[in-house]
């Protein structure tokens, strides 16, 4: 909550994510942010991903390849100004966490509210290079592209992560009269484009349960079961 000037209006700051991810294995909350048309108020800019020859299927929103020890990995991503003014894209690289409800958390951190890694070699923000920010001109579109160096003592199981695209500039959702108090809505649309690399090396996961507690800080108790899955 701020004070804007002397109306005290009440800014919240709402972070839409749009997550282009695997629809194959129902882990993720598929969604298609390519904008073929500008037809949403708030959609400055669209991020296809573009799809080289170690690509597993063509027809996916998402990188999905098996990946080598000791070898580099061209990523490229188109992305489209819709707009008639040139604009910053912030990119940020995010490591692949588990969540509660059963969907995929993508973050910069090494660790959330609900997960962190048990081997920190897994964590896939460490192995990808590029911009961290990407300018385009009016209605401009441009291909960007990114490395994945996979380390030579990483080839077993599995490298998820992604890659996140912010515009710079926060929209304004609401009535901006200024004679008026109110709720004023700031929201920033990421895009989330998703990364599955799989190593040469299969494993089986193992899931070992740690504890349980009783969690009473919410307005419904609830209860948190700790668990492990030490396989990469």
């Amino acid at each position: 909550t701020k004070k804007v000037g002397v109306e005290m209006k009440k800014i919240f700051s709402i972070t839409s994510i749009f997550l282009l991810m695997f629809s194959s294995l129902n882990l993720f909350n598929t969604q298609d942010v390519l904008a073929k048309e500008n037809n949403k108020k708030n959609t400055t800019f669209s991020v296809k991903a573009v799809h080289s020859e170690f690509q597993k299927e063509d027809n996916l929103p998402y990188f999905n390849f098996d990946g080598e020890p000791n070898k580099t990995y061209k990523l490229k991503v188109a992305l489209k100004n819709f707009t008639k003014e040139k604009m910053s894209v912030a990119v940020t690289y995010k490591n692949g966490l588990s969540h509660p409800y059963g969907t995929i958390e993508y973050a910069e951190e090494q660790k959330t509210e609900y997960s962190n890694f048990v081997n920190k070699n897994y964590e896939f923000k460490k192995y990808i290079k590029g911009p961290q920010k990407i300018d385009l001109e009016p209605n401009q579109e441009k291909i960007v592209e990114f490395t994945v160096n996979i380390p030579e003592n990483l080839n077993i199981g599995q490298l998820l992560g992604g890659l996140g695209f912010m515009d710079g500039k926060d929209v304004n959702m609401t009535n901006n009269d200024s004679k008026q108090k109110g709720v004023s809505l700031m929201s920033r649309l990421e895009y989330i484009v998703a990364v599955f690399i799989k190593l040469p090396q299969e494993t089986k996961g193992k899931v070992i349960f740690k504890k349980a507690e009783i969690d009473t800080k919410t307005m419904y108790p609830k209860i948190k079961l700790f668990m492990v899955n030490e396989a990469p």
